[in-house]
């Protein structure tokens, strides 16, 4: 689940400002590091760190020597890992390759299910890797293609990878946007006076849109390639048109809720859950507090349809990244105490509904619901936006097994045990099928894979 976006603009401009924005409005998508790479009209150059903190895009632009330098091109990533480890400096992208067929660099977001058996067979034709990233089997497939055009040898490398991706690459004359067949992971683009932005999620578009003149928003469609050049922008490979499986859990959260994804307002899609929950379950309390952040909007028509009270009893330390996509377990601990403070008297003597988004391991809320407990509530019902996590995702989460997760194997009043709440709601199944339709991926809920 890492963040991309790019921008081409027609005339050469100040771009590293650009990039800084719509990287820090992508910053919830990836927080391990971040980088960028440019075009000038020249040459591409690219600057890359590993962040020590949350705040990956602040710390990489740190350390800029040429702020104001002019380029035409550029594509900025933020880290979440699923492959490859945390602390390579190679591994951290945009990642570059110079080929006969032209220089190229890439930000990906996604997971390429097959990367360790294209990887073993093109290491046994003789191609040194430089990272452990899946994301380099891609370029390496570009240049060990006989396709002497770029862009031929990108769509021919695209054909033989399968999973997930979301991809940007900047080369020498533009962009290249693309989709993998099933749209796995959100992608959309911009157009503004003289150029086109490109990101994982509208949000990053709207800091820009006074300054740009932004006049159209349009969502790269799943197996969707498309090339912005000075020539504009053109679809060179259409949609795929066999179905596809797009990520619920991005509109459940993942997403920001103020960006567009797949179509659907990310805002208006998690009231709809709280309504639904709140038809469904019918759960008896007198006040919702939700978890902040990604539970808010679920909560507020949750509340509203119970016709009970909204408690903000939860304050967020905004200067901790998101618990959930930290890869290491014990900073994911320790930062969920540093994450979260408690409104004694919001709760003490009330039934109290905790509203959640989720529960993958369910490390944050057995804390949560400690912290509750201490403020000696009537009871604590869990009310979740979903249904349980019951597998892992091969498709760009950081849940590799089944063991990892706590509904792994357990009926519901057994998590309810251990989270230690006195009542446990998750939403249906059935119900989030129907409020997403048959456009998702519900992998992880229901353990039915779209590609294996």
């Amino acid at each position: 689940m890492c963040g991309i976006a790019g921008i081409y603009s027609e005339k050469s401009i100040k771009i590293l400002p650009i990039l800084h924005d719509m990287g820090i409005m992508n910053q919830h998508r990836g927080q391990e590091g971040a980088g960028y790479a440019i075009f000038d009209g020249k040459a591409i150059s690219y600057e890359r760190r590993i962040s020590k903190e949350k705040d990956s895009i602040s710390h990489l632009f740190s350390k800029i020597k040429r702020p104001n330098k002019k380029a035409k091109a550029g594509i900025i990533h933020n880290r979440y890992s699923t492959r490859g480890g945390t602390d390579r400096i190679e591994n951290v992208q945009p990642l570059f390759i110079s080929t006969n067929k032209g220089k190229v660099a890439i930000a990906h977001n996604g997971t390429l299910v097959y990367a360790p058996k294209i990887k073993n067979a093109l290491e046994k034709d003789g191609r040194i890797f430089m990272s452990d990233s899946d994301t380099e089997v891609i370029l390496q497939l570009i240049a060990d293609s006989k396709k002497t055009d770029l862009l031929d040898a990108i769509t021919e490398s695209l054909d033989v990878v399968k999973g997930s991706y979301s991809l940007i690459f900047l080369t020498e004359d533009g962009l290249i946007a693309a989709r993998d067949n099933y749209g796995f992971r959100p992608l959309s683009i911009a157009e503004f006076d003289y150029g086109y932005l490109v990101s994982s999620e509208t949000c990053s578009f709207g800091p820009l849109i006074k300054e740009l003149g932004i006049t159209s928003v349009k969502e790269v469609q799943p197996g969707e390639i498309s090339v912005i050049n000075n020539n504009g922008f053109k679809v060179v490979r259409g949609p795929n048109k066999i179905g596809v499986a797009q990520c619920i859990f991005e509109l459940i959260y993942f997403a920001r809720p103020d960006s567009i994804v797949f179509g659907k307002s990310v805002h208006a899609f998690r009231k709809m859950l709280g309504r639904s929950h709140a038809l469904e379950q019918q759960i008896k309390v007198d006040c919702i507090i939700p978890i902040p952040d990604s539970s808010t909007y679920f909560s507020l028509e949750h509340a509203r349809v119970l016709n009970v009270n909204l408690e903000l009893g939860f304050v967020r330390n905004h200067y901790t990244g998101r618990t959930f996509i930290n890869p290491d377990g014990a900073k994911r601990d320790k930062n969920i105490r540093l994450k979260l403070n408690i409104i004694e008297e919001l709760i003490r003597g009330h039934d109290t509904g905790i509203d959640d988004d989720s529960i993958v391991r369910g490390a944050t809320i057995k804390k949560v619901i400690k912290m509750v407990k201490r403020c000696q509530p009537k009871s604590t019902t869990v009310s979740i936006s979903c249904p349980p996590n019951i597998d892992h995702c091969p498709y760009g989460i950081d849940v590799k097994t089944k063991k990892e997760l706590i509904a792994n194997g357990k009926t519901i009043e057994e998590i309810r045990q251990e989270i230690g709440a006195d009542d446990l709601r998750y939403l249906n199944l059935e119900t989030l099928k129907k409020l997403g339709g048959n456009n998702f991926c519900y992998a992880c809920f229901d353990g039915n894979y779209p590609l294996k």
